[in-house]
């Protein structure tokens, strides 16, 4: 915002003699008052600076200013998970995260063999329910080779989750880290998605050649526990 200043004319005596200023020898006023704040000569030049009328262009100028369109802010980043499962990448908050561990021996449960429950794990000498969410979220099982993967490495993880002393514990074929997005910038959900998979997924992130489902917890954890009952 450009305005025409109106001119003072000021002796700043402050920064010559004064207690800034480094001309000797120096203000014969110091002796009584100390330092040039309690001075009157500093005093009436700070009135005179307020009180001196405003630029001819000073109204017009802000008025310009308030006209111009805002910018929306964009709300706080938000931060999740990211990880595969098969050729599907998804994400969860980070709230919901409690532990990523390594995958071992999964035991298969006697009569409870289904889509859904894998078996038994161990997380920290605790043993959990191993649910599957690629068959919650209805994924296609056949797995893509990503260029980046090794026979001599294994990606898959385990992943714990937790809302309301609730825990549910999956798999994934691997964990990418963590991730910011914004809830504004998410697309929606597309059409052609199956209903089962966009009833747990909040929007669509786009990352390159990535298309990421950021999943919404609740729905999730009420599958989750269906499947345990």
């Amino acid at each position: 915002m450009a305005s025409t200043e109106v001119t003072l004319q000021i002796d700043d005596c402050w920064n010559k003699i004064g207690i800034w200023g480094n001309i000797k020898p120096k203000c014969p006023k110091l002796e009584a008052f100390v330092h040039c704040r309690n001075c009157n000569v500093f005093s009436a030049s700070g009135r005179k600076i307020l009180d001196r009328p405003l630029p001819d262009s000073y109204q017009q100028d802000w008025a310009n200013e308030y006209s111009k369109e805002k910018k929306q802010s964009l709300a706080t980043p938000d931060s999740a998970l990211l990880f595969r499962i098969g050729d599907e990448w998804i994400a969860i908050p980070t709230q919901y995260i409690k532990e990523i561990t390594t995958l071992g021996v999964i035991h298969k449960i006697p009569h409870r063999e289904g889509r859904f429950i894998k078996g038994l794990v161990t997380v920290r000498g605790e043993l959990k329910i191993c649910i599957s969410l690629g068959a919650i979220l209805n994924l296609n099982p056949e797995i893509k080779k990503f260029k980046h993967q090794s026979r001599n490495i294994q990606y898959q993880r385990l992943v714990l989750i937790a809302l309301d002393n609730k825990e549910f514990v999956f798999p994934v074929s691997e964990v990418q880290g963590l991730i910011r997005y914004n809830k504004q910038l998410l697309s929606s959900v597309p059409a052609t998605l199956d209903k089962t998979q966009s009833t747990f997924t909040d929007g669509v992130l786009e990352s390159g050649e990535r298309r990421i489902a950021c999943l919404e917890p609740t729905h999730l954890f009420d599958a989750m526990e269906k499947c345990l009952s």
